[in-house]
């Protein structure tokens, strides 16, 4: 992969801002882009149409589709009903290896009804969950799913630690640890589907084939940012709505900043702005784990800033083979 300018899909369709408003921003950010990059960006005709191609040493290629797929539209019928969509047609070219990672901001449901359809899970990887990078004052902590998985069996719930252990290896953490994000750290808390998880956490043997303890236990919201473990496992309901109002507070707080005064309390404030550009623009979106191909999900409302850090994202995963990375550290757990 390092031999040849890596190919990164873009869909444009489903957000909620303007397609060719987002795209415009794009090339302007893009124009200072560090690397040689190829971006393929999927869209309809009218959208695309009249739109400059032209960016230094990107290159710019455009693929035309026609359905469109909105936020309220059911996933499973998208699949049936709407097989031109942009989000379709690029899963499909990324199975074929037509483009090598893709980067969507559109219907969630959809994305992961269609990935799963089109491409392959990892080997005994049941289903593919959505991982986010969340800034704490040690470092960024994985907290899984965020969205993808309403419901979960305690399986998948395992599978998805494996998956979040197996990331922070590849991003060279060497003893990353494994949290349950529950309502309380006694092994009781939670749900038959947090207990039935906690007992197989614990269960010896574990530790063996990670060749050191890799379970924190129980652990609260406050502890995810103390990072008293690395990886937070979670229902892609519960994750998701960790998620969000971790990011609606940064806002609120954010923009109660211009009435503080700066002089009282200069590194609380300092603080706070940094916590907030690393919640709204540092990380990536988030990246659907499990699949065999290298996928990344924005928010619907991403502005030009997520959508940047995600190519940046998806451009770092395939050029270091994350894939493979990731394979090869579940082989110790699955």
């Amino acid at each position: 992969m390092s031999e040849r300018v890596a190919r990164i899909g873009i869909e444009l369709m489903g957000g909620d801002r303007s397609p060719a408003e987002i795209y415009k921003e794009l090339i302007e950010e893009l124009s200072s882009y560090p690397q040689p990059i190829h971006l393929v960006f999927f869209g309809n005709s009218d959208v695309l149409e009249g739109l400059p191609r032209n960016c230094n040493q990107v290159v710019i290629s455009f693929y035309p589709t026609s359905d469109i797929i909105t936020m309220d539209d059911d996933p499973v019928k998208v699949i049936r009903e709407k097989p031109n969509s942009s989000l379709s047609v690029a899963i499909k070219m990324l199975r074929e290896g037509e483009i090598d990672a893709l980067v969507s901001n559109g219907n969630t449901g959809a994305l992961i009804a269609v990935a799963k359809t089109y491409l392959k899970m990892m080997d005994q990887i049941l289903r593919p969950c959505l991982l986010a990078l969340v800034p704490t004052r040690q470092h960024p902590v994985a907290v899984l799913d965020v969205g993808a998985n309403t419901t979960c069996r305690s399986e998948h719930l395992y599978q998805f630690a494996m998956l979040g252990l197996a990331y922070q290896k590849t991003l060279g953490m060497l003893y990353p640890k494994v949290a349950i994000l529950n309502i309380g750290s006694e092994k009781h808390k939670g749900r038959i589907e947090h207990r039935k998880l906690y007992e197989k956490m614990s269960e010896f043997g574990m530790q063996e084939r990670w060749d050191y303890p890799i379970f924190a236990g129980n652990q609260e919201s406050p502890d995810l940012f103390e990072a008293r473990a690395d990886v937070y496992v979670t229902d892609g309901f519960s994750g998701n709505m960790f998620l969000k109002t971790l990011e609606a507070v940064s806002q609120f707080v954010f923009r109660g900043l211009p009435a503080a005064n700066p002089e009282s309390e200069p590194q609380v404030i300092e603080s706070l702005i940094r916590f907030n550009q690393a919640i709204q623009a540092d990380y990536p979106g988030a990246i659907v784990l499990g699949l065999d191909k290298v996928v990344l999900k924005c928010h619907g409302a991403a502005d030009v800033k997520h959508i940047l850090r995600s190519i940046r994202e998806a451009h770092h995963l395939v050029k270091e083979n994350y894939i493979g990375q990731v394979a090869h550290y579940l082989n110790k757990s699955l």
